[in-house]
C-alpha cells in the first residue's frame, strides 16, 4: 500500500512540475522578431499554436503561453478563453461612478504591454486617476475601480486620498 502511495506521489509531482511556469515545453519554439515585423505593438495569436500568442513590442517578439496551457488565445479580445467561440471579458468599456472628473465613460486601456512581458502589478489608468490598470506577464487583465472618492498612486501601488495620503487629511 505505501508502494502505491509513493508512486502515485511521485506521478503527481512530475506532473506538476512538466506544467509549470519554468518547463521547456510551454515555450513556443518558433518565437522569432519576423512575427512583429510588419505589426504595431500588441498582442497577436500564433496561427501555429493556438495555445500561444505573441507580445510585439518595437518590432520584439515575446511569445507566451495561455495559463493554464489548455486555454486558446482569442485576438479580438485580447485573451485566453477556454474556446474561441467564448465571449470577451475584459475588454468591453468600464462605466464608472461619479468622480471629481465627470461622469464619463472609461474605457480600459490595453497598456501593460508596454512594460513588457514579464511584467506583474497595477499600472495608472492614463485616462481615469479613479482606476488602475491590472497586469499579469504583461497582459491587461482587468481594470479596478479604486473605492470612493479614492485616486491611485502607481508608486505605491495603492488607492489613497488624494492620490497621495493612507488616511483621510483632516479638513480645516
Amino acid at each position: 500500500m505505501g508502494f502505491i502511495l509513493t508512486c502515485a506521489l511521485l506521478i503527481v509531482v512530475i506532473g506538476a512540475a512538466k506544467t509549470s511556469d519554468g518547463d521547456d515545453s510551454l515555450t513556443y519554439k518558433n518565437c522569432r522578431d519576423s512575427l512583429c515585423a510588419r505589426r504595431a505593438d500588441g498582442n497577436y495569436g500564433i496561427k501555429d499554436a493556438p495555445n500561444h500568442f505573441v507580445s510585439c513590442v518595437n518590432k520584439k517578439a515575446y511569445c507566451q503561453h495561455c495559463w493554464p496551457s489548455t486555454l486558446v488565445y482569442k485576438e479580438e479580445c485580447n485573451q485566453c478563453t477556454y474556446t474561441l467561440k467564448d465571449e470577451c471579458q475584459t475588454t468591453h468599456a468600464i462605466v464608472a461612478p461619479p468622480r471629481r472628473e465627470g461622469d464619463k465613460e472609461i474605457i480600459c486601456p490595453d497598456i501593460c504591454v508596454k512594460k513588457g512581458p514579464k511584467f506583474d502589478g497595477n499600472i495608472a489608468n492614463p485616462n481615469y486617476k479613479g482606476h488602475y490598470v491590472a497586469c499579469w506577464k504583461g497582459m491587461t487583465v482587468g481594470c479596478i475601480d479604486c473605492p470612493g472618492d479614492l485616486l491611485f498612486n502607481e508608486k505605491e501601488q495603492a488607492c489613497l486620498y488624494d492620490g497621495k495620503f493612507m488616511t483621510e487629511p483632516m479638513k480645516n
